[in-house]
């Protein structure tokens, strides 16, 4: 109907045109010469516009990722491996471990030791567990690369933070000479921060504690993997009750995250502003470490053995604490010094051996007081606790200070160092 019309305004200016052109022929020449050149300006201006929207929409969708509810694979297999340190090209794989999964559940695992040719560190050991004489045994990487090859296939494959572990093998494919490529891989660690933007830490240990599945990672590739298998189940489920969008898998491996714009200091500035600081106990007595204004919050261990004391202060609850230098009283690390923290006299836990190696120093033999503060996990509902030190010094190794008195355990002499500083 509108094409109809159409022609048949066209029909009657022709004919007007025709008249018009045998009754005046010097004037409709001029007026067809004008109506000519407005007609090319007109269309080269609409050139114009259409070359500098497609340049626009073009920047802007180079700049913008897509967002889409992308159906992860029911069909996968999921990776993790140990290492002898951070550095893919002079680091060698001293352990590689997997497992097949499909329909969404686990049929077959792979795991192996790894002959690295080379004595491991002995943060690796205290890390792992692994020890020289468990890989003195075993085959080098030529050996065990293309068996476990073979074994992968060509499954999508998910790991958490993958691109380390896809650029561990591929620096020891290319060593020894095999072909290594995979064309689609899911990143656990992105996918968790997609899901919970609002969240700060997104470590395979936080998310396994955030979700219920365990309270430590035990730093071993096979249970590292069966974890991370049971992370991305959990946040399928999550993702399928929220109507969550996942971010989009890209056919070169990328895959987008929300990342936070707000630098720590920024959103610690706006957490202080924000929240109620002030400590709902009595202060003990001793030397306050430092003001607060001049500290930084570090977790405390341990959570699971006090969710009852710090619920009962409840989220962002601030309080005066003490913490003095101590031992770890249980599980791989016993016997190895810590910074314990006190929370009205009852013991709140303490330190993970990394962050007790860079706050050591800061805390004297007496201990000395400090605030810390109750946070509340938004999807478990569990607590824990943050304690205010000062920044960070150069990370130490806390082996002599295992010797230093006759209480420690007779573990704590032969406990390997803490893990050198890292950049």
């Amino acid at each position: 109907m509108k094409n109809g019309r159409g022609m048949f305004w066209r029909v009657i200016a022709g004919i007007i045109v025709i008249f018009l052109f045998l009754a005046y022929p010097a004037v409709s020449l001029v007026l067809i010469v004008v109506f000519l050149i407005l007609a090319c300006l007109g269309s080269s201006q609409t050139s114009k516009n259409h070359a500098n929207g497609g340049r626009v929409e073009e920047r802007a969708n180079r700049s913008t990722p897509t967002y889409q509810k992308t159906m992860l694979p029911d069909d996968y297999v999921v990776i993790d491996t140990e290492t002898t340190g951070l550095d893919s090209a002079t680091d060698r794989i001293i352990e590689i471990g997997a497992v097949r999964v499909r329909s969404r559940q686990v049929v077959d695992r792979f795991s192996v030791l790894v002959n690295p040719a080379r004595a491991l560190a002995p943060y690796i050991i205290a890390l792992t567990g692994i020890t020289d004489e468990m890989l003195a045994s075993q085959y080098d990487i030529s050996r065990v690369l293309p068996n476990f090859f073979r074994w992968l296939g060509n499954d999508p494959v998910v790991g958490h933070n993958i691109k380390f572990d896809i650029s561990f093998l591929s620096a020891e494919a290319k060593r020894v000479g095999v072909h290594y490529y995979v064309a689609t891989y899911f990143d656990t660690m992105q996918i968790s921060r997609s899901l919970f933007p609002a969240e700060r830490y997104h470590r395979l240990e936080d998310l396994i504690r955030r979700f219920g599945i365990a309270d430590v990672e035990e730093h071993r590739a096979l249970s590292d993997a069966l974890q991370t298998y049971q992370c991305l189940e959990w946040m399928r489920v999550y993702a399928s009750s929220k109507s969550a969008g996942l971010p989009a898998q890209q056919s070169d491996g990328q895959i987008y995250g929300v990342r936070q714009d707000l630098s720590r200091k920024r959103a610690r500035k706006q957490y202080m502003e924000s929240h109620d600081c002030f400590p709902c106990n009595v202060r003990p007595e001793g030397k306050l470490i430092a003001r607060i204004e001049e500290c930084e919050g570090v977790d405390v261990s341990r959570r699971g053995d006090h969710q009852e004391l710090f619920a009962s202060f409840g989220q962002d609850a601030w309080m005066w604490v003490v913490v003095t230098r101590s031992y770890v009283d249980k599980g791989k690390y016993v016997g190895c010094p810590t910074i314990e923290v006190w929370l009205d006299g009852e013991s709140a836990g303490y330190l993970t051996p990394l962050q007790a190696s860079r706050h050591y120093l800061h805390v004297p033999e007496k201990g000395v007081v400090t605030q810390a503060h109750i946070r509340q996990d938004k999807v478990s509902g569990r607590y824990w606790m943050r304690v205010e030190l000062p920044p960070a010094h150069q990370q130490i190794d806390l082996y002599p200070y295992s010797r230093l008195s006759d209480e420690v355990d007779s573990v704590a002499s032969t406990f390997p160092p803490y893990p050198p500083c890292q950049s």
